[in-house]
């Protein structure tokens, strides 16, 4: 073979990214608040729970705000971080929520849904840094 191992200048893709993908990256990541990314609160929880000892989720039937009762996935916690994770609450008009939301204080079951069965792996920095918080 006659080719060559390493490249010779910077590849047109990784130009482009860098011009534009990366400043927009920054911009959103400065413009979102806190806890209004759809998902956000759900990692968090997730972190939580992992560093409460909580490797895997489980499931338990949640009745919603709509009325109908669904199985869910997801973590028992305090629902003191399930308040804490959110720049607001969450909007039953617009979205079957679980109902009605246990108050602070006492572990609780939170939905995370698919996130509850997600690799603990990916939660461990988090999870290291909630702890150190």
């Amino acid at each position: 073979m006659t080719g060559r191992l390493g490249w010779a200048g910077p590849r047109p893709w990784l130009v482009a990214f860098a011009l534009l993908g990366l400043p927009l990256c920054l911009a959103l990541a400065l413009i979102v608040p806190f806890g209004e990314v759809a998902d956000e609160s759900a990692h968090m929880l997730r972190a939580v729970a992992l560093l409460d000892g909580q490797v895997v989720g489980h499931r338990e039937t949640v009745t919603y705000s709509d009325g109908v009762a669904r199985p869910a996935a997801g973590v028992t916690l305090d629902p003191a971080w399930e308040v804490l994770s959110r720049g607001r609450p969450p909007a039953p008009h617009a979205n079957p929520v679980p109902e009605p939301m246990p108050a602070p204080g006492a572990p609780a079951f939170l939905p995370l849904y698919t996130i509850g069965t997600y690799f603990p792996g990916f939660y461990v920095p988090a999870a290291l840094g909630i702890g150190a918080g």
